[in-house]
């Protein structure tokens, strides 16, 4: 059945936009530089956090951050202290001087305790000690000091202090790994291309790390805990065909490597840029499933390199990520398989009473995390198939290829709905 555009206009209300964040139009965080201290004895962690800011107005002579449950210790800007206050829950302060466009501002902050959210420490299903961050939406700034908002994207680098016995995985690549006296060591990972706070990790855990053959580009890491070690190989043993397939696809791969992680976290699969973290109880399964693997690799496409503008774009992160899930399967298992795909999300939009008059971008609804719901993953899937058949190639593609022709040529954009409905459309 062909839809209407006004049917396919009903799914996406572009007119009234609820992302409630409050911007900061002068100020774009470019580097976070964290070096956190961990220990056996507590859950609190000792932190410094460096941020290069680079100036987008004419002037800007203060700024303000996202920060809760830490104690600060220190706040400096251009290595100098400067004195804060909180504004509305969020530390703010001036720089001392007025700095001019595209100048950059180095902001340092230090602090200790216990994050309430965004740092999942404790035990496994095992008894091992392990701490993992689980930020999505937006509890980063738990655990450190930042724009905590997926418009501001930025480079990571991320020190860890561990007992030595501990591995660390986080975004990018390792840099080192240094021992340190007391049994101590200190892992340091850097990520050169530019990522959402919400995907900013790192996992400790005692792992068993195993690095099959890579593909052409793209070195891969599975990190388990040792008693699921050769289960951790049969759910991502399809991997780097889902990489060939999506980079033929859409594009080249865009991180410096890809590490697949058995982790604590709240969500069956979090698509951390290069270091996606699982939860523990998907490794269970007999015979394990490799669900949700392609739709979190779709992710480093999709959600990490090109990020949701606001959270109003949420559908254009889990939409275009269900899409080439099924799309993998349908290359890999058969026609059938996106029938099924397609009669799943079906189901799940028939099943969630809101979806049947709710639309994609609802006013109604201002909490992030209640917009990650079965309307956003059915009901966009469902739209971004019917704008594939209603433009037939011309116009649809000239949205979709408009996005990875970013991709192809390096650039990591924010987008939002209305800009890519206008694209499809014709109208831009």
């Amino acid at each position: 059945m062909r839809a209407s555009l006004a049917g396919i206009w009903m799914l996406f209300v572009v007119c009234s936009f609820v992302d409630s964040y409050v911007r900061q139009p002068s100020i774009d965080a470019i580097h976070y530089a964290i070096s956190l201290e961990l220990t056996d004895a507590s859950n609190f962690i000792a932190g410094t956090t460096k941020i290069q800011v680079r100036i987008r107005s004419e002037s800007a002579s203060d700024m303000w951050l996202d920060f809760e449950d830490m104690s600060i210790d220190r706040s400096l800007v251009g290595g100098v202290e400067r004195p804060f206050s909180f504004h509305d829950g969020r530390p703010a302060f001036e720089f001392g001087r007025t700095y001019s466009r595209n100048e950059i501002v180095l902001i340092e902050v230090g602090y200790h305790g216990k994050p309430q959210l965004g740092l999942l420490s404790g035990e496994n299903r095992y008894g091992g000690r392990v701490v993992f961050a689980d930020n999505w939406p937006s509890n980063a700034h738990h655990w450190f000091p930042s724009i905590d908002h997926p418009s501001d994207k930025a480079t990571v680098s991320l020190a860890v202090t561990a007992p030595a016995k501990y591995d660390i995985v986080a975004n990018g690549r390792m840099e080192q790994a240094i021992l340190l006296p007391d049994n101590r060591k200190r892992t340091e990972w850097t990520e050169n291309r530019a990522i959402p706070t919400y995907c900013m990790v790192f996992g400790m855990a005692e792992f068993s790390i195993k690095n099959p053959k890579a593909t052409a580009t793209v070195p891969l890491a599975w990190y388990a805990y040792p008693q699921d070690a050769e289960v951790a190989a049969r759910k991502f043993s399809r991997t780097a065909l889902i990489l060939a397939y999506f980079g033929n696809l859409i594009g080249p791969y865009p991180y410096e490597k890809l590490a697949q992680v058995e982790s604590i976290i709240r969500m069956g699969g979090m698509e951390n840029s290069s270091a996606i973290f699982y939860s523990e109880a998907s490794f269970l399964g007999v015979p394990v499933s490799e669900d949700p693997v392609a739709h979190e690799i779709a992710h480093q496409w999709f959600g990490d390199s090109v990020t949701e503008a606001d959270w109003d774009d949420l559908w254009l992160s889990e939409g275009f990520a269900d899409d080439f899930e099924a799309l993998f399967y349908e290359h890999s298992r058969g026609p059938e398989a996106m029938t099924l795909a397609m009669a799943q999300y079906a189901k799940s939009i028939m099943e969630y009473k809101p979806a049947r008059s709710a639309p994609i971008v609802d006013p109604r609804q201002t909490d992030p995390r209640k917009k990650l719901n079965p309307l956003k993953y059915g009901k966009e899937h469902g739209f971004s198939l019917c704008c594939a058949g209603f433009w037939a190639t011309k116009n649809f593609s000239r949205g979709f290829g408009s996005i990875t022709g970013c991709m192809k040529a390096g650039i990591r954009p924010a987008v939002n709905s209305r800009r890519l409905w206008n694209r499809q459309a014709g109208l831009i």
